[in-house]
């Protein structure tokens, strides 16, 4: 599952960036204004990161609510 058009939050040496790509999710939390917080990662970086994401209707493609469809117990 991914999130587009996200916020890279800076973190270390990484320094932040808008338009990026969130994937490979940890956690997902929904905030007031339409926005999701995303902890994950972006393809071409290793390392996890902080993503800001915004969505404009519960249809949008970042509006989207993580779900297992095959999980494991481990």
């Amino acid at each position: 599952m991914t999130w587009s058009g996200c916020k890279r939050i800076s973190s270390g040496d990484i320094l932040g960036a808008e338009g990026v790509t969130a994937s490979h999710a940890i956690s997902v939390h929904f905030l007031p204004g339409q926005k999701v917080a995303v902890h994950g990662s972006q393809n071409g970086l290793s390392g996890i990161f902080d993503f800001e994401c915004h969505w404009n209707s519960p249809s949008d493609h970042n509006a989207r609510t993580p779900y297992c469809g095959g999980c494991q117990n481990f």
